[in-house]
């Protein structure tokens, strides 16, 4: 006579189980620390939110509507659509926004071959000093900006470059945080690596 083994018991689909759960947090009483909550939220939104709303409005507006006190919130006086073809005709955006390509890709072009041959540089050739070059590096992180606009720009201006490309360009093209970032990943990297590309 044979024995047949007992059916395991089914256990509940995992939805069930999450649906019992979504119900139970749906079913939370309403108190007064929530209903703060949610009031504390709301206003941080429209405070975050209004600038943004001024700003897109306010470009609609006429010289009535932005010189009016108290500010107008609205363009009660019409919708000025030509604004924006004024704001194209008065200032070249688009010339800048071409600029500002330009430059960022050059710039990020320059620095990625600098500081790519110097971390390769300072990690597998035999570099001496290798200790002070990097320290070195490390020194021109901690020269704020600020400091070398002027020497910048009398260097652009006695090679003439002045009011052009490669004077927004050039003096960016090496860095010390990106030599800093590759030699760190290159130090992950075996010893063993270079050498076996050489044979």
């Amino acid at each position: 006579m044979s024995r047949t083994a007992a059916p395991a018991p089914a256990k509940p689909p995992a939805a069930t189980s999450r649906t019992r759960a979504l119900k139970k947090r749906q079913r939370r009483p309403l108190t007064a620390g929530r209903v703060l909550t949610y009031a504390a939220l709301s206003v941080g939104a429209v405070v975050v939110l209004f600038p943004v709303y001024f700003g897109f409005v306010g470009s609609f507006m006429g010289p009535a509507d932005i010189n009016a006190y108290p500010a107008s919130l609205w363009p009660f006086n019409g919708f000025r659509v030509e604004n924006f073809a004024g704001a194209l005709n008065s200032i070249p955006l688009g010339r800048q926004y071409v600029n500002s390509v330009v430059m960022a890709g050059l710039i990020t072009v320059g620095q990625l071959v600098t500081s790519l041959l110097a971390a390769y540089a300072l990690v597998f050739l035999k570099v001496r000093g290798r200790a002070f070059w990097f320290a070195l590096f490390l020194c021109s992180m901690m020269v704020p900006s600020e400091a070398i606009i002027i020497p910048n720009y009398l260097t652009m201006s006695s090679l003439g470059l002045i009011n052009t490309t490669p004077a927004l360009v050039l003096p960016f093209l090496a860095h010390g945080f990106g030599i800093f970032l590759l030699r760190q990943a290159f130090l992950s990297f075996p010893v063993e690596l270079p050498l076996e590309g050489e044979h």
